[in-house]
């Protein structure tokens, strides 16, 4: 062996344990130091994001472990108007090892039904595998989350899953309203299915044997404008948006239904009262129903006159049995109503009497006896919408039924049109 100075050897030493001590206790410690920092918690919002598209505010972010990640006062803000989306008070993220999902606890969840357009657009993107995201598999549980529009609504039991394979990516949300008896959970679930060209948007849903308050459900589907805030709804569905617009079926009923919302402010006459509408069969295409069949019950109410003389002129059905009121509005004790609309056109029929508006003082409409053919589409929107001539009136009531209602099947060979 050969022989080292003294000074030699207290050289090497000092620059062992500068290496494998002092440095890597420094670089630890400046570590620790970066991730407490502001910019650190910052950073990560930044990222988060550039990757959904909003603004994303963060007051906390730290590891407490290598395979968890904890934010705290996690806000999702629109990025050009700065209005909230969803905050959440502490949101816990676990990577699982063995190929299980990534586990995230929500805790006081709280979302801005408003907003709704701006947190689809951030789902729609992570679904569209514009985030940065390629494979993903994401468990997301909150014990409850508050629905913030006008009077808040709490979900109890909220679970949803994440996950982005090669062919498609889905989520899938099932949940409990607070407060209301739910034997089963309604279930909502979103697919982008890449197998077909172009990729198409899907959506699945259903209630089970309860109903939910219809403003729960996205804003642009307009259901809680249309029926009230009153309404609630049950069933199941689903629906495609392809580059030719919706596609779908849905069956399930609505209750609650506020008649004076539904036709009194979009159409120059008056109908009031709350309505039970049961739907049967609901079937649409490239945007337009193709047939819709549902009994609808109501009772007590009102109803003006208008519509009762509309709905003889241009329905030809039959109108009060007793002498005519002049009362601008009559009150009616009982609606009974089921109709069918296709490309045919509309067929409707009454109680077991044939009436479908009766009062105390007898039959104010009922369907006549002899209705075989299927009423003209045109016909009903003359009826909601008079103009001064024998065509459709182009108006602000028609244009959105005109836009939604089926077409007519063109004539056959030989058939003459009417």
């Amino acid at each position: 062996m050969f022989q080292l100075y003294d000074r030699t050897r207290r050289r090497i030493c000092l620059a062992w344990f500068f290496l494998f001590c002092l440095a890597p206790t420094a670089l630890v410690v400046a570590w620790c130091l970066e991730r407490r920092l502001p910019g650190y918690a910052q950073a990560e919002a930044d990222r988060l994001g550039r990757q959904l598209g909003v603004k994303v505010e963060l007051e906390k972010f730290a590891h407490p472990k290598p395979d968890k990640a904890v934010y705290e006062g996690l806000r999702l803000c629109d990025a050009e108007t700065g209005r909230e989306i969803l905050k959440c008070r502490r949101l816990e993220a676990t990577v699982n090892r063995g190929g299980q999902p990534i586990a995230i606890s929500i805790g006081g969840l709280a979302i801005q039904l408003e907003q709704w357009n701006q947190a689809w657009a951030a789902i729609d993107r992570v679904l569209r595998c514009r985030a940065g995201w390629s494979s993903l598999d994401v468990q997301f549980q909150a014990d409850e989350a508050v629905l913030l529009a006008g009077e808040p609504r709490a979900l109890d039991q909220v679970k949803a899953r994440l996950q982005i394979l090669p062919t498609q990516s889905q989520v899938g949300l099932i949940f409990r309203v607070a407060g209301v008896e739910m034997p089963e959970p309604a279930w909502f679930g979103i697919v982008r299915d890449r197998k077909t060209d172009p990729p198409v948007t899907g959506f699945v849903w259903k209630t089970g044997s309860a109903a939910i308050p219809c403003f729960l459900l996205p804003p642009a589907l307009g259901l809680a404008e249309t029926l009230g805030p009153q309404s609630w709804i049950s069933g199941s569905g689903w629906a495609n948006r392809t580059a030719d617009g919706w596609a779908g079926e849905a069956t399930g009923q609505l209750s609650g239904v506020d008649l004076d919302r539904l036709v009194s402010s979009r159409f120059a006459h008056r109908l009031s009262g709350q309505a039970r509408i049961e739907v049967k069969a609901a079937k649409f295409h490239q945007g337009r129903i193709q047939q819709f069949w549902a009994n609808a019950q109501a009772g007590p109410g009102t109803v003006s006159r208008s519509l009762l003389d509309a709905a003889v002129d241009r329905l030809g059905l039959a109108g009060p049995a007793a002498p005519a009121s002049s009362e601008s509005l009559l009150s009616f004790d009982r609606l009974a109503l089921e109709f069918f609309i296709d490309s045919r056109g509309l067929q409707l029929r009454g109680d077991e009497y044939g009436a479908i508006l009766g009062s105390q003082r007898g039959r104010l409409l009922a369907a006549p006896a002899n209705l075989e053919q299927p009423l003209p589409l045109a016909a009903v929107l003359q009826m909601l919408a008079p103009g001064t001539g024998p065509q459709v009136p182009a108006s602000r009531e028609t244009e959105p039924l005109l836009a939604r209602l089926p077409v007519a099947s063109p004539a056959a060979p030989g058939e003459s049109k009417q």
